[in-house]
């Protein structure tokens, strides 16, 4: 079951546009992108999303759970595109210059959502609920590197 069909049936209705809270979750992202966190509104998401301004309440009853979510798409998002990167690399790779080319390409063709993941990170530092999400991601993105480095290197 989908978080789109979770919220449905909780409120005792099926969903007439199953995908409405991914796309609105997709269009909090690149406002963020645009705009930054704090002029982060329902409303601009909904005209980003091109859904009615209420579905972005209903879906999200304030704009702390729009960004976890939204926090949540971009950390799991850069963790798959950095495991399948790290998945095509030679084992014979010069991992830091593979590591920069990755940077660089991320920077430059995915500039938006890069952005995105900045801006959500740093905010993660000022609310300790989004703290979770940002070590979780930590953890995850570190993983890729830890069988292609020495033990010293991953060590705390």
């Amino acid at each position: 079951m989908t978080a789109d069909n979770v919220v449905a049936n909780e409120r005792g209705r099926k969903p007439r546009d199953p995908g409405r809270r991914g796309r609105i979750v997709r269009a909090a992202i690149s406002v963020i992108a645009e705009h930054g966190v704090e002029e982060l509104t329902h409303r601009k998401v909904a005209e980003a999303a091109d859904v009615p301004l209420g579905s972005t309440t209903y879906y999200f009853t304030g704009l702390d759970q729009l960004v976890e979510a939204a926090m949540d798409e971009v950390s799991q998002h850069s963790v798959a595109r950095l495991r399948r990167w790290e998945q095509q690399l030679p084992a014979d790779a010069d991992l830091p210059t593979a590591l920069a080319d990755f940077v660089v390409t991320s920077t430059t063709e995915q500039r938006e959502r890069t952005i995105a993941e900045h801006n959500l990170y740093a905010v993660a530092l000022h609310r300790p609920h989004l703290r979770v999400i940002a070590a979780a991601w930590d953890d995850a993105f570190s993983q890729p590197f830890i069988a292609r480095t020495d033990p010293a290197c991953s060590a705390p």
